[in-house]
């Protein structure tokens, strides 16, 4: 019988298992599991590195509801949608609409600095209850829409 190169106990060998990593049955699973959190850890951390990256993109780009008081030349419309969504909070009672709203801000900037522009005139921000959802109030997923001018300061 084989010993685990992890704990040294000794383990017999399954002959239907493929892996030749010498690690016992239990070793070998919290190795799986360890590896799985590595990975979902790294992409929530690049996930948040590339949330930061496109923030700081369109950091310079004005939101307003109205007109800026500057000259301007019109470059298109902009829209942007997020989903608020209870089931990806599941440390909460709740889906979080305010982080949801800004995602959503940060989403027209995006867009408005990648075509070059320095303001989203006239946004308009909306919210409504995801259809086709049998979970409670409270519990329900949120979708939180927008759209605006992009403009160019002249």
């Amino acid at each position: 019988m084989p010993k685990c190169v992890e704990c040294g106990k000794t383990f017999t060998v399954d002959i239907f298992d493929l892996s030749k990593d010498g690690l016992c049955p239990t070793c070998s699973l919290a190795a799986k599991e360890k590896s799985k959190r590595e990975d979902e850890e790294r992409l929530v951390a690049e996930d948040k590195q590339a949330e930061q990256e496109s923030e700081l993109a369109g950091a310079h780009v004005i939101l307003s509801t109205g007109q800026v008081g500057r000259p301007y030349e019109v470059i298109d419309i902009v829209f942007a949608i997020d989903l608020a969504d209870p089931s990806a909070f599941t440390h909460r009672a709740g889906a979080d609409p305010g982080a949801a709203f800004n995602k959503v801000k940060m989403l027209l900037r995006h867009q408005c600095s990648a075509r070059g522009g320095d303001a989203v005139m006239h946004c308009q921000f909306f919210h409504q209850v995801a259809e086709g959802s049998n979970l409670p109030v409270g519990r329900q997923p949120v979708e939180i829409f927008a759209y605006g001018t992009a403009v160019k300061f002249v």
